[in-house]
């Protein structure tokens, strides 16, 4: 009898271990979870930067708005004001998102750094990719393409003809652009300063000799100094254009991009944009 119901009480025993194995194995497949030693890992799918953006309401860009047409500040209806043809082209992607957008204006050298820190969606800054920018961010079809130029003091536009007069002369960028290897390109004495608004002052005060920047800036700064020109000095440079930054490994979120810049381009809504910024650079520059 003790024999028998000691046999019971075994059996009753490994029925009930199995019950509750069972049971603990069921529930980890029910959470979407699984089993590592004692540990359960749930799994979860990361939102996409489109979701992400949509889920917060608003698109993030990061700028350094010293860069009349593409992005500069000006005074509307008596705010101070953030425009320019990127900006107005972020503008366009926020509506087509259903998103407002978010502009923060930073020195342009650190604007990539924000971006790998999850600051911004977006660097929309006149930005063209270059051999180490590719290996920070990824980088949107050309936005936009022009000229490099120099601006100097009308008094000293005799003093230099050429890129051969210029080597002796000082010539100021701003820090982190692609004018910085342009210029090296042309003299050793290359002054790198984080605001343009800062190199325009120190080539007005003699401080420094000229100023390499791209066409359209050229043109917006000088129409509001009398004493500056841009020189017919021509400067040779092939690059890719100005585009948008993204993070690194964000190909949806960059074809989306592209997706809009075709549109803007081959609608003609782009060069709208662009001959608003200009007109209203030289008319905020004045």
């Amino acid at each position: 009898m003790k024999k028998l119901l000691t046999l019971l009480l075994a059996v009753t025993l490994l029925f009930t271990l199995f019950a509750c194995n069972s049971t603990s194995d069921d529930n980890s497949e029910e959470n979407g979870g699984s089993t590592e030693g004692n540990e359960t890992v749930q799994t979860s799918g990361e939102l996409s930067r489109i979701d992400k953006i949509k889920q917060e309401g608003k698109l993030r860009i990061g700028t350094s708005a010293d860069y009349p047409p593409y992005e500069f500040h000006t005074e509307i209806d008596g705010v101070d004001t953030i425009v320019g043809f990127d900006i107005a082209l972020c503008q366009y992607i926020a509506d087509d998102l259903g998103v407002t957008l978010e502009v923060t204006d930073m020195a342009f050298d650190s604007l990539l750094i924000s971006l790998q820190q999850d600051k911004f969606d977006i660097v929309a800054a006149g930005m063209s990719p270059d051999e180490e920018r590719l290996k920070a961010a990824d980088f949107t079809d050309k936005i936009f393409e022009s000229e490099q130029s120099i601006i100097l003091r009308k008094a000293d536009v005799d003093l230099y003809p050429t890129t051969a007069e210029l080597a002796g002369a000082s010539i100021g960028v701003q820090k982190g652009t692609i004018q910085e290897d342009i210029a090296e390109g042309i003299t050793s004495n290359v002054i790198k300063l984080t605001k343009l608004s800062e190199l325009i002052t120190e080539l007005k005060t003699g401080k420094i000799d000229a100023v390499c920047i791209d066409y359209p800036c050229a043109t917006a700064y000088v129409s509001g100094n009398d004493d500056l020109i841009v020189s017919d000095v021509e400067i040779e440079y092939e690059g890719p254009g100005t585009c948008l930054a993204v993070q690194k490994g964000e190909t949806e979120w960059a074809e989306y991009l592209n997706g809009i810049i075709k549109t803007v381009n081959e609608d003609g809504t782009m060069d709208q944009f662009i001959a608003e910024a200009s007109m209203l650079a030289d008319a905020s520059l004045e």
